[in-house]
């Protein structure tokens, strides 16, 4: 296993330091969950690494299938080299997948910028993930003006567009008692959440926080449509059949209780 501040391959360099692509000089745009299996595989040259060592370098304690890591991979594969996608990345059936490209450990150069500006974006998200996990409402609110700012940074990654529209959801959810909920804040989930999809339509996370809006303004159909292509992009994600789920639960309550009101008229 490689080990140094920077791995040269082809026209790139991985900054482990900085946790950062680079093609040439310039910085290649890659989402978290990304920059982790890419160094992972990186960092094994010409061996197999599961999928199972993948999905936990790239997500963590966060419970995903194989499904998502074949979408990232994919993802992977378009940004280094679009027109051969298995210059880089080879899958081993059954296995996982092989980084077979050539690498280099090298030192980082001399940086010609400052490298917390680089680190900042990576430990804002996950910081702010953290807050939205404890559902206090003062640390939500703090993690929704952290995602405000990762948004105005990086406007077109879609995992801080989710991260801002998960935000401002919870934050109507803990006004929703309210004399007057917070609607302002659920009209900017709904945009947050919209531009995420945009931005990446294949992306199941994204879907599934549409959907997660959509609930909390009342307009079902759009709010069953979202989680629904959500599941059929990622099936083996157990969150995404969650959201379905709760979701569902009440359209399939309405339907009961229209099958039965002919039965109940019969019977007068």
């Amino acid at each position: 296993m490689l080990a140094s501040s920077g791995i040269a391959f082809g026209p790139y360099r991985l900054d482990s330091d900085g946790r950062s692509l680079f093609r040439g000089g310039e910085p290649v745009a890659l989402s978290p969950y990304e920059y982790e299996v890419l160094h992972l595989l990186v960092r094994r040259p010409n061996q197999v690494t599961s999928k199972d060592a993948l999905i936990r370098a790239g997500w963590h304690d966060t419970a995903v299938g194989n499904n998502s890591l074949e979408k990232l991979v994919s993802k992977l594969r378009r940004h280094l080299d679009a027109g051969n996608l298995n210059r880089y990345i080879r899958t081993v059936p059954r296995q996982g997948y092989q980084f077979v490209a050539p690498v280099t450990a090298v030192e980082a150069p001399e940086a010609s910028v400052d490298m917390e500006l680089l680190l900042a974006p990576h430990r804002a998200w996950a910081e702010g993930r953290v807050a939205l996990e404890s559902l206090q409402v003062h640390r939500i609110a703090s993690a929704r003006d952290t995602f405000q700012r990762l948004v105005q940074q990086h406007p077109g990654d879609a995992s801080y567009q989710i991260g801002m529209a998960y935000a401002c959801a919870m934050l109507f959810e803990a006004t929703r008692a309210d004399t007057v909920p917070d609607a302002e804040a659920l009209r900017l989930a709904e945009r947050h959440a919209r531009h995420a999809c945009a931005l990446d339509p294949d992306l199941a996370e994204a879907g599934a926080t549409l959907g997660f809006v959509l609930e909390r303004t009342g307009r079902r159909a759009d709010a069953l449509a979202a989680p629904e292509r959500a599941v059929a992009l990622e099936p083996d994600n157990w969150r995404h059949q969650v959201r379905l789920a709760l979701g569902s639960r009440g359209e399939t309550r309405l339907a009961g209780d229209a099958a039965e009101t002919p039965r109940s008229s019969s019977r007068c």
